[in-house]
């Protein structure tokens, strides 16, 4: 659905909607206090939510490809996003702009997760393989710091 609607949790009664993509939302992503909402769609665009007021901050347009998916840092700085070219770029999430941009993953990328201390960025894919970035290396460096096979819940055990 190109429309996000806010349910309640127990009742599962729409409480309101909000539009903001031209196109299928394919992601989305809360910070932990629950101060931002991001969302990612098929229309190339990525837009950040006041989720108190239910009303947009910024909407990012202009992307080469479609995104697929968004995963928010634990500090709430920063989202992941993956696009259909196979990439993995950060963004700063109070303005909506892009940080960097690193073609680190394959096309069967399905889910990306921040480890709880935000150290890590795990990417894995259909077949099994879980690509680990460590923050505190050079971002460029195409290297997986980590690569195997697993369950997602296996990812991060700190």
């Amino acid at each position: 659905s190109k429309r996000i609607d806010v349910l309640d949790a127990v009742t599962f009664k729409n409480l309101t909607s909000v539009e903001g993509h031209t196109e299928v939302v394919r992601g989305m992503c809360v910070s932990r206090k629950e101060e931002l909402l991001v969302s990612v769609s098929h229309d190339r665009t990525l837009v950040t939510w006041d989720p108190q007021r239910w009303m947009m901050r910024h909407q990012c347009s202009g992307q080469p490809v479609r995104l697929d998916a968004a995963t928010m840092h634990p500090d709430g700085s920063t989202v992941a996003t993956f696009d259909y070219a196979s990439r993995i770029s950060l963004w700063d999430a109070r303005v909506g702009r892009t940080i960097l941009t690193v073609d680190e993953s394959a096309p069967s990328t399905i889910g990306m997760a921040f480890s709880p201390n935000g150290r890590y960025l795990a990417a894995w894919d259909c077949f099994g393989r879980i690509t680990v970035i460590d923050s505190n290396s050079n971002p460029l460096d195409r290297r997986p710091q980590t690569s195997s096979r697993g369950k997602d819940s296996d990812v991060f055990r700190e």
